[in-house]
């Protein structure tokens, strides 16, 4: 089974509203922030393939329950230009940035606990995860304060959240002044009004503004349905697409675009080319909820068993987790085609790690690659459509040198 994967460029042409948390503060409506969910964009992906005529309603419900295809979450860039791992990310659950500036840092750079310090504690022996995790931050974050000169109190935790790299140093999104998320305040006319439920009542939606840019991938096998028509729709060029709330009033309006790239050159991209055969402890850092069926939806948890869905024979043993502070943990829903609530999933976090131990390897290391490559692009265990989406990796990739 070749797996292929496309990027995604998407430009917003109005101010779009992904809600994710109604009446905060008694009248805001909070909107996702410089990340929308992998299982949104796919379902505009398609939503946009049945408006250009490339296929029919009921042949998009049977690819989206029966073919194997994946998104990952759309992050807010700068241009097209950053790339996705490489240029922007997801602080994962050992990140930490400064409270204060200090002579050593002007701004509030992401710093990480290096992620290599605990496989490599875990890859030369046996021992107890929680106690040497705890002896590994009480070392590292003594050693961090000291090098920035700042109290150990004045380091947050900033898991979870969106990051950007910028010249050569990693910071939250939400620092970057070039990207912005502005609030818009409205007066409910009705109770049936789209925001307020008083009339007269103030109520105010935050909202992505016009022009900022994200990047994904979508990627399926080349044997598939999907495949086809997402060549199609990169033959068209941009197109234009909707997304979010209040499409029906102006709102949600994208500009898409779908370039193929290739596998190879995406493997180097994210470092998992240092991956090898010999390697017998690798980290996964989720970026979307991630779990597992048992027979619910539910988070990992230590001894679960996790594989890859191209079947190379790749099998992990989860033995330790660290869940991000700020990440979602739940999904709920509604589905257009069955008019009911979709079942809510419950997961790990985005930016959680999980720390598995390689039981099985595939036989060649080009086909390891292949295997931990499909973990990022199209997820593990049998949830899709925007789900499960790992980052496997080695070598940490937000260690900052503070010179």
């Amino acid at each position: 089974m070749e797996l292929k994967t496309f990027k995604i460029e998407l430009e917003s042409l109005s101010p779009i509203l992904i809600t994710v948390t109604e009446g905060y503060r008694g009248f805001l409506y909070r909107s996702l922030r410089y990340y929308i969910p992998g299982s949104v964009i796919q379902g505009s992906i398609m939503t946009t393939s049945i408006s250009e005529g490339l296929l029919r309603v009921n042949e998009a419900y049977s690819i989206v329950n029966k073919e194997l295809f994946n998104t990952t979450p759309a992050l807010t860039t700068i241009d097209f230009n950053y790339k996705y791992i490489k240029d922007l990310g997801i602080a994962h659950a050992l990140c930490l940035r400064p409270k204060v500036k200090s002579k050593k840092m002007k701004r509030k750079y992401v710093i990480s606990i290096d992620v290599g310090k605990i496989i490599k504690e875990l890859t030369l022996k046996q021992v107890n995860f929680s106690e040497m995790v705890k002896e590994v931050l009480d070392r590292s974050i003594i050693d961090i304060a000291r090098e920035l000169e700042v109290h150990p109190a004045d380091l947050e935790d900033c898991s979870g959240f969106p990051i950007i790299k910028q010249e050569k140093t990693w910071i939250l999104m939400e620092d970057e002044e070039r990207i912005r998320i502005l609030p818009k305040t409205h007066i409910s006319i009705e109770v049936k009004d789209w925001g307020g439920t008083v009339p007269g009542a103030l109520y105010a939606y935050e909202y992505i503004e016009r022009g900022l840019k994200f990047k994904s991938h979508i990627s399926c096998p080349k044997e598939s349905t999907i495949y086809k028509i997402l060549k199609q729709l990169e033959s068209i060029g941009y197109v234009n697409a909707r997304i979010g709330k209040a499409t029906s009033r102006g709102l949600g309006m994208i500009r898409l675009k779908l370039i193929e790239y290739p596998i190879e050159d995406l493997i180097d991209q994210v470092g998992i080319n240092e991956i090898n055969v010999n390697d017998k402890i690798i980290a996964l850092e989720t970026l979307s909820i991630t779990s597992v069926l048992d027979p619910l939806p539910r988070p990992l948890k230590t001894g679960d068993v996790v594989s890859d869905k191209l079947n190379l024979g790749l099998k992990m043993q989860v033995v330790g987790i660290l869940e991000s502070k700020h990440g979602a943990r739940e999904y709920r829903g509604w589905s257009i085609a069955t008019n009911t609530p979709k079942l809510t999933i419950k997961g790990l976090p985005q930016g959680s790690i999980i720390f598995t131990r390689i039981t099985k390897t595939p036989p060649t290391t080009n086909q390891l690659h292949q295997a931990l490559i499909s973990l990022l692009l199209l997820g593990l265990g049998p949830i899709s459509q925007g789900f499960n989406i790992v980052y496997p990796f080695k070598k940490d990739p937000y260690i900052l040198e503070v010179k």
